[in-house]
């Protein structure tokens, strides 16, 4: 995809899977909601798991998410903010699109992880062209 692709594709999701690493090094992973700003990452996560994030959640939660997607997760981020998130979509074969995101992750003062996206992969199944 293109950048710009990218981009629009990242403005209609609502939500990605965010891998992190426990404090033992463990990767961790969890399906948080999020929105897209610029080259920004906003994911929506409890402040009640862990102490260092303000409790002041901001309502940015868009109304299509499934309400089985909860933002019930604080990653812990002091050890080591570097994060990746992953986001698709998958119709059909010709159809699966996603990106794989990487950076690192800053709280807000609204109790969301900034996300400055470092960089980006993506794949668009849709764009393969059958051989002759």
């Amino acid at each position: 995809m293109t950048s710009s692709e990218i981009a629009d594709f990242l403005r209609t999701r609502h939500t990605v899977a965010l891998a992190t690493l426990q404090p033992d090094g463990a990767p961790d992973i969890a399906i948080v909601p999020c929105r897209y700003e610029g080259e920004t990452l906003f994911l929506t996560v409890s402040p009640n798991i862990s102490p260092n994030i303000s409790p002041n959640i901001s309502p940015n939660i868009s109304p299509n998410i499934s309400p089985n997607i909860r933002p019930d997760i604080r990653p812990d981020i002091r050890p080591d903010n570097r994060i990746c998130c992953g986001v698709e979509v998958c119709p059909a074969y010709y159809e699966i699109r996603g990106v794989s995101l990487h950076g690192r992750a800053t709280p807000t003062q609204d109790g969301e992880l900034r996300v400055d996206v470092e960089h980006t992969t993506s794949f668009d199944f849709g764009k393969i062209r059958e051989r002759p």
